[in-house]
């Protein structure tokens, strides 16, 4: 009997045990099953975020922002070769179209000049001897004429010679300031070495880049109302310059809006501005558009798509066309109606018939 009892006892300890592997076997298996759902992104319900495709009153104007850049910009170079023995200005410095800025050592010129002087100096007294020696019959008229030509080949020579001088001083070409100084007093130079920066900031053109929807609207000559980053509440006047007649690789043409610089608001070479080009109608400066926020579009601003929203609580994905943007928002020309809804997060996990959750 004893024995029996200790046979019955084993064996339940032995079903208990079994039972209880099964159990955990069970559970790892779901377990496992719940974690390659989670690294597969597969739930039967994705959280989204969306919003209202709303109408939004919005401005009939074009803004574009860009650089401004100076009109004229130049950097000098050395024409000739020697040593700089005078630097005459300093960064900085506003210089007016002729000022002599530098001088490079001319030596060696001075005297080639020199000796070319003297040698012109010859050639006319014996052009001169040689002419009255013709009238006495002392030298043929060739001689005569070779007399002249020497005279001509001389006053050439020096004209030449005094021409290179001028590559030895350095002069202002425009009126502007010195943005910078690329050599020192005492420095060695040879042609093509850059010498000084000169800036002429009285007009800017400020280069920004238009949409060819839009460009029909935008003319040469026309007025615009231009902003500086360091002005934000000033309206400066500008008007366009030039349009480029080739868009660049991003299909957009580049237009150049020219402001005459005021003293009181300076604006500088490199600063960032809005051009803002207002229709020539007035009673279209605002109207009406469907927008959505930024963040709702998939893919790039040409091939732009929305997820939207769907009463059976699935989403679908929507071609749309996109205008300006305005604020956190763009405009939607095409593709959908106003009270719609469009995903604006978790896009990530979506795909086209995709059942969804919505968050607020």
């Amino acid at each position: 009997m004893k024995k029996k009892n200790i046979i019955y006892t084993i064996a339940a300890v032995a079903l208990v045990a079994l039972v209880g592997i099964k159990l955990i076997d069970n559970k790892n298996t779901i377990d496992d099953k719940a974690a390659k759902a989670i690294a597969d992104n597969i739930f039967d319900e994705i959280p989204v975020k969306v919003a209202e495709v709303k109408y939004q009153e919005i401005s009939n104007s074009i803004s574009e922002s860009g650089t401004f850049s100076a009109v004229q910009d130049l950097k000098l170079s050395a024409q000739s070769q020697g040593q700089i023995t005078q630097l005459l200005v300093k960064k900085s410095q506003f210089v007016t179209k002729g000022t002599l800025l530098a001088v490079v050592d001319n030596t060696s010129l001075s005297s080639q000049i020199e000796t070319a002087q003297s040698a012109l100096n010859k050639a006319i007294a014996d052009e001169e001897r040689t002419g009255n020696a013709l009238k006495s019959g002392g030298v043929s008229q060739q001689q005569f004429e070779n007399a002249q030509l020497q005279v001509k080949n001389s006053r050439s020579s020096l004209e030449q010679l005094k021409q290179q001088s001028k590559n030895f001083r350095i002069v202002a070409p425009i009126s502007g300031t010195v943005n910078d100084i690329f050599i020192e007093q005492g420095s060695f130079v040879a042609p093509g070495t850059q010498l000084l920066e000169i800036v002429d900031i009285t007009t800017l053109n400020l280069i920004v880049r238009i949409d060819p929807k839009v460009f029909p609207n935008i003319k040469t000559g026309q007025k615009v109302s231009v902003t500086a980053e360091p002005y934000p509440g000033v309206q400066l006047q500008g008007k366009v310059e030039t349009i480029n007649v080739k868009a660049d690789v991003s299909q957009k043409i580049e237009v150049g809006v020219a402001i005459q610089n005021n003293p009181k608001y300076q604006v500088l070479h490199g600063m960032y501005g809005t051009a803002t080009f207002d229709s020539d109608n007035a009673t279209q400066q605002v109207k009406n558009s469907i927008t959505i926020p930024r963040e709702a579009v998939v893919g790039s601003v040409q091939n732009a798509e929305v997820f939207v929203l769907q009463p059976d609580s699935t989403v679908s994905l929507k071609t749309i066309s996109v205008g300006k943007s305005i604020g956190n928002n763009v405009e939607v020309l095409n593709g959908l109606k106003e009270h719609e809804f469009v995903v604006t997060a978790g896009q990530v996990n979506l795909e086209e018939g995709s059942k969804v959750l919505v968050k607020k």
